[in-house]
């Protein structure tokens, strides 16, 4: 997961400060294929309200979710609020 200092760390969406009043979104590091936009928010953080207005979330959570499925037969999921789980397939 995403090594986050708070106070110091910048939004991978915005490049403002995380701190600790706000809520935030944090992602391990996820290899996605060579030159993918979504190549630089792997092992990132951002604030929530950026993650839940980015416009490449979807696609990014679509790409964590077939990675973690592909490799892990899908026992984690990212939810559409970028929230990860445990995932029982229902």
């Amino acid at each position: 997961m995403a090594l986050v200092i708070v106070g110091q760390s910048t939004c991978s969406v915005c490049s403002e400060i995380l701190e600790e009043s706000q809520p935030l979104a944090t992602f391990p590091a996820i290899p996605f294929e060579p030159g993918s936009e979504l190549s630089e928010f792997s092992d990132s953080a951002m604030h929530q309200t950026c993650f839940d207005s980015w416009s490449l979330r979807e696609a990014f959570v679509d790409e964590f979710n077939r990675y973690f499925e592909s490799h892990y037969r899908g026992l984690r999921r990212m939810r559409a609020d970028g929230a990860i789980v445990d995932w029982d397939g229902a």
